[in-house]
């Protein structure tokens, strides 16, 4: 947390440090002109408290420490209220969600409620400001998707993400996961939801990826996977999921 703020925040403290030694320089002149300056200046350093503060905003919620006790988790409940949570966020951005669920009783993971929500949370973020991205460079008019899948296996559970964006510009993906490891503009994120992200999922046993997709597709998938021993096998037996459609 000490080491992300001092990142974060070198940049705007500098330019406040600047402003006030300048806005004090030109009110010594004593003029009409000087003063209008100083004043500008004076709106600047005002601006740029408003920037930090937003930062800490970012940060805090990227990094707030979760201690809450694993629980037995239904995933579609999860899902459910993630969806709930970024709507805002989906309809702003008209993006539809196609989720899957496996046949049979819901799967369950023994997890931290809140972690595994912010880690879901963090991916569709992502693969929304993804989607605006593709957009905004070369398809005005593409229709966004994001496809989210659970997948049961004998040694375990896998979560995919997937959307039709932009795709990774990193030559090496693993590089995501790098704190302060960002390509977005520096009002869309700190470089720290997927660094973050992957803390929360080694903590509860699992691991996550990211990639890109296969031609012809485009855009990137993020897969995260849980091993048997996190996986709870329901009480009681429930009606078949199936598939479910979400569209923003």
């Amino acid at each position: 947390m000490a080491s992300a703020l001092s990142h974060e925040l070198k940049q705007p403290l500098f330019t406040i440090s600047l402003c006030a030694e300048n806005g004090r320089l030109l009110l010594d002149q004593g003029d009409e002109e000087g003063s209008a300056r100083a004043r500008r200046k004076l709106d600047r350093i005002s601006d740029q408290v408003h920037r930090a503060r937003d930062i800490i905003g970012r940060i805090s919620r990227y990094a707030r420490i979760e201690d809450s006790d694993p629980e037995p988790l239904d995933l579609g409940e999860v899902i459910a209220a993630t969806l709930s949570f970024i709507r805002p966020l989906l309809v702003q951005h008209d993006v539809g969600v196609q989720v899957t669920l496996p046949e049979g009783p819901p799967p369950r993971l023994l997890a931290p409620r809140v972690g595994l929500e912010q880690v879901l949370v963090n991916a569709f973020q992502n693969a929304v400001d993804s989607i605006a991205t593709r957009r905004e460079s070369d398809e005005d008019g593409l229709t966004g998707v994001i496809e989210l899948g659970v997948n049961m296996a004998e040694d375990g559970l896998q979560i995919s993400i997937a959307d039709n964006g932009g795709g990774l510009s990193l030559s090496h993906p693993e590089a995501a996961f790098d704190a302060f490891m960002t390509t977005k503009d520096s009002d869309r994120g700190t470089g720290l939801g997927l660094y973050i992200s992957r803390q929360i999922v080694m903590e509860i046993g699992g691991k996550i990826a990211i990639t890109s997709r296969e031609e012809p597709e485009q855009g990137a998938i993020v897969t995260i996977d849980f091993p048997a021993f996190v996986v709870v096998p329901p009480d009681v037996p429930s009606s078949t999921a199936g598939e479910v459609s979400a569209n923003a």
